[in-house]
């Protein structure tokens, strides 16, 4: 099982990853434990083209479009509509499904990536609230999945047998329907 999806961190590696993820160190800091949607957007954004914006650029479009919305309290989102428009933007199809029983997620995976909302209490993280991963594929009993926060796996990169990714899965996200591997006009 492999993937042609490249992996993408939310939180480059190295001593200044600030500037990997295009922004100011302060604007890092603030923004780097949110960005899993933007990661995921990334991977495939790189996967279609060859070549993507920085994580911070995507971020910033994605504020604009309303992917995440900042209130009083803090930064709330990923918000999967406007996600949507920002992969339309790079001509990459999506679809928003909830509910989405496994045997359902299984059909898809073979056929189509997967952003898929996990709940981080179930997966074992010690945190709480949800996080996005990529279901990039799957064998005749794994899902492969590319986890760009490390809460799975270390790599990043991890193979997740089929009821494992199930017990900690929300059953929503966005299925990935289209991949032009060709530049957005604009």
């Amino acid at each position: 099982m492999t993937s042609t999806i490249p992996f993408v961190p939310k939180r480059p590696d190295g001593p200044r990853p600030w500037a990997e993820f295009g922004a100011t160190e302060t604007e890092y800091l603030r923004w780097a434990p949110h960005v899993c949607s933007i990661a995921c957007c990334r991977s495939l954004i790189l996967a279609a083209r060859g070549e993507a914006p920085s994580l911070w650029s995507l971020t910033k479009r994605g504020i604009e479009l309303g992917v995440f919305v900042e209130t009083g309290i803090g930064i709330a989102g990923a918000f999967h509509v406007p996600l949507v428009a920002l992969l339309k933007e790079f001509r990459i199809g999506a679809v928003i499904f909830g509910g989405a029983a496994e045997a359902e997620l299984w059909r898809n995976a073979r056929r189509h990536p997967i952003m898929l909302s996990i709940d981080l209490a179930r997966a074992g993280s010690g945190a709480t609230g949800s996080h996005l991963v990529l279901v990039t594929g799957r064998s005749s009993i794994a899902y492969q999945v590319l986890d760009n926060a490390c809460v799975l796996s270390g790599s990043g990169t991890v193979v997740l047998p089929r009821m494992e990714l199930a017990a900690i899965s929300n059953e929503k996200g966005l299925l990935i329907t289209g991949m032009l591997g060709v530049p957005a006009s604009g």
